[in-house]
């Protein structure tokens, strides 16, 4: 179902360990630019880490953790709406 999701172009936006977890135990995260929590992205070896609260890629939106919470809501929010917020890397 994920794989669907993703190749039909569709806002995704893992937060916490999904990136890692779910995007990159399927190959979903190859080259793309991300975050998660804690040392996970460490098994994420084709995927581009970055430390940071809110990740934009494309259509990839992905939050570190539950502590960026607000900036993660507020970031996919701006999208949804069409709002021309900052990419936040």
């Amino acid at each position: 179902a994920v794989i669907a999701f993703v190749a039909r172009h569709e806002l995704i936006c893992p937060i916490c360990s999904a990136a890692a977890r779910v995007l990159g135990a399927h190959g979903l995260l190859k080259g793309r630019r991300y975050v998660c929590s804690g040392d996970l992205w460490k098994a994420v070896p084709e995927g581009v880490y970055v430390d940071a609260p809110v990740v934009e890629d494309g259509n990839l939106i992905s939050g570190k953790g539950l502590g960026h919470v607000f900036d993660f809501a507020l970031t996919l929010s701006a999208r949804l709406l069409g709002d021309d917020a900052p990419v936040r890397e």
